[in-house]
Formats: C-alpha cells, sequence, structure tokens
C-alpha cells in the first residue's frame, strides 16, 4: 500500500475512532512546551506566543545555525509507529542542520536517535499525552534557539489540540535572525474556519519579523480549498513553496499535505524520498542564505 492509500485508509479510521481517542488522551489546560532535563527527565513549561522575539542575532558563530548553506528536514513521523523508522530518521538527521518532526512521540528511543545524530538541541510543542507519552511537533538543531514559543489548535471533531512550535535563530551569514515555524495542521473540520484560524495564528505571529523564515510541516491540505487558504496565508509573509526535483511527496485524495515554505533564502535542492517507516515521505531542503543578507 502506498503513502496516500495508507493516508487515506488512516483518515477513515481515525475519524471512526474519534470518541475512543478523545477519551482515552490526556490533555493538559494549557499548552506545555518540552525540553531536555537532566538524564532521562523532561522539563515542562507553558510557553505562549507574544510577539518578544528578539530584534537581532549577537550570537557567536558557535552558537548559530550553519551557513551559507543550511539542510532542513521536514517530516511527519507518524508517532513513531512504523518499522525502521528510528534507523531512517537517524540516516535523515545526520545529513540535516534543522529537524522539523510532527506527529511525534516522545519517547526515549526517540531521544537515542536525536542524540546520536547531534540534535541534543531540541523543543516539542506538546498536543496530547497517552500512557505517559508526550505526543507533538518538534524542532531540533544542534545549536540553541535564541527564543521559542508554542501554539495549539483544537480539532473540532476529534476535540485534540494540533500544535506550531515557532523559533528563532542566529544564522551564520545573516546579520538577522531566522524564523522557524514547524506546523501540524488541523485535519477534521467541517469548514475552512478553525483552518484558517490557525493559519493566522502563526502568521499573526511572524508578521512583524523583518528577517529570513522558513516554514514547514504537515499542512493536511487534502482539498482545493484548504490549499488555497495554505497559500494566501503564506503570500502574506511572502513565503513561496519549496519544490522538491522530483514529485514525491505523500498525497492524499490527490493532493501534497507537507511543505516547506521559505523567504529570504533560496532553494539550492529539495526532495522527498520515498519511505516505508512512516505514511509521510520526508521533506529535505537544502537552502542557501544569499549574500545580500550577510552585508546589509
Amino acid at each position: 500500500m502506498n503513502g496516500g492509500s495508507r493516508l487515506a485508509a488512516r483518515v477513515a479510521w481515525m475519524l471512526a475512532a474519534a470518541a475512543v481517542c478523545a477519551g482515552c488522551a490526556t490533555v493538559p489546560p494549557v499548552q506545555l512546551a518540552y525540553t531536555p532535563g537532566s538524564g532521562d527527565e523532561l522539563t515542562s513549561s507553558p510557553l505562549p506566543c507574544a510577539g518578544d522575539a528578539p530584534a537581532a542575532a549577537s550570537a557567536p558563530d558557535g552558537a548559530r545555525l550553519p551557513g551559507p548553506l543550511l539542510r532542513i528536514l521536514s517530516w511527519n513521523l507518524h508517532k513513531n509507529a512504523d518499522p525502521g523508522w528510528d534507523a531512517d530518521l537517524a540516516r535523515f538527521a545526520a545529513a540535516s542542520d534543522l529537524l522539523l518532526i510532527q506527529e511525534v512521540a516522545l519517547t526515549p528511543a526517540l531521544r537515542k536517535v536525536l542524540d546520536g545524530a547531534g540534535h541534543a538541541r531540541w523543543m516539542m510543542a506538546g498536543s496530547w499525552g497517552q500512557g505517559g507519552v508526550e505526543t507533538g511537533v518538534l524542532s531540533a538543531a544542534r545549536v540553541a534557539a535564541l527564543a521559542a514559543c508554542v501554539q495549539r489548535s483544537v480539532e473540532p471533531l476529534l476535540q485534540l489540540p494540533k500544535t506550531a512550535l515557532i523559533a528563532r535563530f542566529a544564522l551564520h551569514g545573516a546579520q538577522e535572525v531566522l524564523a522557524v515555524a514547524n506546523l501540524h495542521a488541523i485535519n477534521f473540520t467541517l469548514g475552512l474556519d478553525e483552518y484558517r484560524a490557525q493559519l493566522d495564528q502563526l502568521t499573526s505571529e511572524l508578521a512583524g519579523h523583518r528577517g529570513p523564515i522558513v516554514v514547514g510541516g504537515d499542512f493536511n491540505t487534502w482539498s482545493r480549498a484548504r490549499l488555497d487558504a495554505m497559500h494566501e496565508a503564506m503570500q502574506r509573509l511572502g513565503l513561496t513553496a519549496v519544490l522538491p526535483q522530483a514529485e514525491t511527496r505523500t498525497r492524499v485524495l490527490g493532493r501534497q499535505i507537507d511543505f516547506v515554505f521559505v523567504r529570504g533564502l533560496e532553494v539550492v535542492a529539495a526532495s522527498a524520498p520515498q519511505v516505508a517507516s512512516s505514511d509521510h515521505n520526508p521533506m529535505l531542503a537544502t537552502l542557501r542564505v544569499p549574500a545580500t543578507a550577510a552585508s546589509r
């Protein structure tokens, strides 16, 4: 069964199991951001977006994302549930500077893979927990973010949150701060109101950002109306879509649902390798900091 067929089957199953899932999941009253603690422990705290991002990057070179080339992975990991996810994630992570992972289960096995690939600086925006394991979107790098915040929106049918994590990084070769948004978009709705509201929340946080931007994630754009809403939101920020050389991104109902958008960075290469370790194919992008960004 290909990725699109598996996703379509999964959609039907999830709708049938909505009441059960809502009953067995634990949703905190406020959204929490999870970061590594001492040993195997986690630290968690509310980290709402308030529009108070750093204005300029003053970090030393060792605390900056690499440049002029920046390699990015964006991947829905299907709760680390498919065989081979760990080997594929280790391989992609080792070759990437910045990881944007959606629908990830924060397990000891996941942390081992991240640490082994050198991505010990991670943060997760929690959606919900089950059996003591938190699920959400996770962003990871080899350097710490200058600042970060989390957002969540509740699925109107499943009554489970979908989340976004917005982080700001110093970037080698750029005088301005890089904003990076990692999004898992609302899926099951009867209309577009909640979907648009989630995108509006994200774009509002980024609207005042003057530096380069990367937005990646699972946008759940399985309809023409959703695709149009997504593109309208990204265009408001001046973002353009990164297109893989071969169009092998996962489709649902005939439409791609995984995207990476950029502003202020040049696209050098992009691909969506086909995998069996998730019901989504990952997106890989190599971006370049333009020379003008360093000279401003």
